[in-house]
């Protein structure tokens, strides 16, 4: 349902019969607290479609989208959920549908209830026909959110065609002291493929301040990626190729990507991860585990990530051996990693004192899986000994081992682990 004005809508016109058309002309609305404008009917009297205008309607955009807008808007979905502000100035033309749009918007700001979206200093202009003409279209902003990750002013200028409209050249905005460029934007409005599809790159993106505002566990260092054709289609978002990212040395590519209810409350995430080269003195670094060199391969297969929280997958992460690359490992990284798989770092008073008198051992292999499903984490390593797992195998003298016993445990305890594990001692500085 609509609101009903506060005060009465003053309406005038001049209206005409003949034995061909009823026509209304030199129309005219003021309706108290939205706006006012003109308008103009022609109704054929022997068959045909009804022709209207609404010509320069000079409207507010916060009762406009809340009194007439919001009601047509899905329940749950994004509209249902805006707050819009600022003023707009357009005009209207159809016969039997919508066949012309002029708008001119100024001031504009929009909003989410959930905090998901936020847009201010909206500045937009432009022209749409559904007879095939083309015409240009501008939009600018000042500031905007996503998903509370903050972004720069836009400047985009855009082609409007009867299906859509699409990018006039390139962009960048900046955001997480890095920038995203949009080497293409476009969106349809009609069809089995309406929505809107963009491709481009990250190029410096601060991983401190993302994993902090994601409230992930936090790291340093800044992240680079490649974005392929992402579309976003009835609340959906997926991607037509591989997202991959240049992390720490190697490179990481996500696979199948596909994000449900992506602005509703509860977006469920799905997706492959696939690992390679990644460089683990930066890695640890970044974590503040301990001192770990050597390179990493390793994948996340069957992930799922219910409002962006893990609920499933199967992961398996392990060094490969790369010429010229020490395989080594610290007193710190070993106690950590002990702990990560269940038991209580290195015991004994003489065993821990010994150790702690090298700066780092050699290892032949290092890795662990995590197996996710219904809040358990089942834990695996490189290898098998008695009826543990062994997560890390020692090479040369001292040799250290590390093997786990405890194969299942709560996801949130592991996390915990992971937590203690990454506040816990300080650094050793050592070359790679």
């Amino acid at each position: 349902y609509w609101t009903a004005p506060a005060a009465p809508v003053r309406m005038q016109t001049r209206w005409q019969q003949t034995a061909k058309a009823w026509q209304l002309d030199q129309g005219s609305i003021r309706w108290p607290g939205l706006g006012q404008g003109g308008f103009a009917l022609y109704w054929p009297t022997q068959g045909g479609a009804l022709r209207w205008q609404i010509r320069d309607m000079n409207v507010a955009m916060a009762p406009l989208y809340a009194n007439w807008i919001k009601p047509l808007a899905l329940p749950g979905g994004l509209a249902a959920g805006l707050q819009a502000s600022g003023q707009v100035r357009f005009s209207v033309a159809g016969a039997g549908g919508l066949n012309a749009l002029r708008w001119d918007l100024r001031n504009a700001a929009v909003s989410s209830s959930n905090r998901l979206l936020a847009v201010t200093g909206v500045n937009s202009r432009g022209a749409w026909s559904r007879t095939g003409k083309i015409s240009a279209a501008t939009l600018r902003w000042q500031s905007a959110a996503l998903y509370r990750i903050p972004v720069g002013p836009l400047h985009a200028d855009l082609v409007v065609n009867p299906q859509g409209f699409h990018l006039q050249q390139p962009f960048t905005l900046t955001m997480l002291g890095g920038a995203l460029h949009f080497r293409q934007l476009a969106a349809r409005w009609a069809g089995t493929r309406s929505g809107f599809s963009m491709s481009g790159d990250l190029r410096g993106v601060s991983m401190a301040q993302l994993t902090r505002i994601m409230r992930w566990p936090p790291f340093t260092g800044t992240v680079s990626a490649t974005i392929p054709e992402l579309q976003y289609h009835a609340g959906d978002l997926s991607t037509s190729g591989a997202l991959s990212a240049q992390v720490f040395g190697g490179t990481v590519r996500v696979n199948d990507l596909h994000v449900e209810n992506f602005f509703g409350v509860l977006p469920l995430l799905r997706g492959n991860v696939e690992i390679s080269g990644v460089r683990l003195k930066p890695l640890t670094d970044a974590f503040h585990f301990g001192y770990i060199s050597g390179v990493l391969d390793g994948h996340v297969k069957n992930l799922a990530l219910l409002n962006w929280s893990p609920e499933a997958f199967d992961a398996q992460f392990h060094t490969v051996p790369v010429p010229g690359v020490r395989q080594e490992i610290s007193y710190a990284a070993v106690q950590n990693l002990t702990r990560l798989g269940g038991g209580d770092g290195i015991g004994g008073f003489f065993q821990g004192l010994f150790l702690r008198m090298f700066k780092t051992f050699a290892y032949a292999h290092l890795g662990m899986g995590v197996r996710l499903r219904h809040g358990v984490a089942e834990l695996s390593g490189v290898g098998t000994e008695d009826s543990g797992f062994v997560i890390l195998q020692g090479q040369g003298l001292p040799r250290v081992d590390i093997v786990g016993y405890n194969r299942r445990v709560n996801w949130n305890e592991l996390l915990a682990r992971l937590q203690t594990a990454m506040h816990g001692g300080a650094q050793v500085q050592t070359g790679e």
